[in-house]
């Protein structure tokens, strides 16, 4: 397949896939790991510009068939399923890309722990254990909504949820801000899901669940 026969979603995800290969990151979350993979990444030799290139042409075609199916659904269930990820291992569209390439893929030649969202209008990627997620193509009609992150101070013990969210353009790469109300805490008793512990009420802002109904 050529960049005409394909979307430009599976396009833009071949180059990103295709510009790390021989140079993925090695931040696995675990320092014994990443010694090893630092290792295994000096011993490779590097990848020529004509080989990121099949791998890229290669890419195309599996990428292609792999999101093919789920493309039309913008369901949650669907975006995971046009998924991409590499563990310590790649997922099988990328491996097949590798072997159609005729590569001898190295264990450290792609980034671990890492994982991109191929969606219609956009793509976004993880790269390495405890990554941000961030925007790295999106179609030029796309509309980027916004970070909708709760206002939050303290940690995962101990924190206060304020009636704010962040008004940023979702996926944005330095910290929420831009602090706006919230319109989706529950009009029952001003909760969020945090407060409720359900997706009931989340997902639903006027059915405050029947355990919470106390009067303000």
């Amino acid at each position: 397949m050529t960049d005409d026969t394909v979307k430009p979603e599976v396009a833009a995800a071949a180059d990103w896939w295709a510009s790390r290969l021989g140079d993925g990151r090695t931040d696995a979350g675990e320092a014994e790991v990443n010694l090893l993979l630092a290792g295994e990444r000096a011993r490779t030799p590097k990848r020529t510009a004509d080989e990121r290139a099949t791998f890229r042409d290669a890419l195309l075609d599996t990428l292609e068939k792999h999101v093919a199916p789920h493309w039309e659904s913008t369901s949650y269930r669907a975006s995971a399923m046009r998924a991409v990820k590499v563990d310590y291992g790649p997922a099988a569209v990328l491996a097949d890309a590798v072997d159609a390439a005729g590569i001898d893929l190295g264990m450290a030649e792609l980034p671990v722990k890492t994982h991109m969202w191929i969606d219609p209008g956009h793509v976004t990627v993880k790269e390495g254990y405890g990554a941000r997620r961030v925007l790295v193509w999106a179609a030029e009609d796309w509309e980027r909504p916004p970070c909708g992150k709760h206002h939050q101070e303290g940690d995962h013990r101990s924190y206060r949820v304020f009636n704010e969210v962040c008004a940023k353009p979702l996926y944005h790469e330095d910290e929420c801000g831009d602090w706006i109300p919230d319109t989706k805490r529950c009009r029952w008793c001003g909760g969020t899901y945090v407060d409720h512990e359900s997706m009931e009420a989340y997902a639903r802002p006027d059915a405050c669940p029947d355990w919470y109904r106390e009067a303000p």
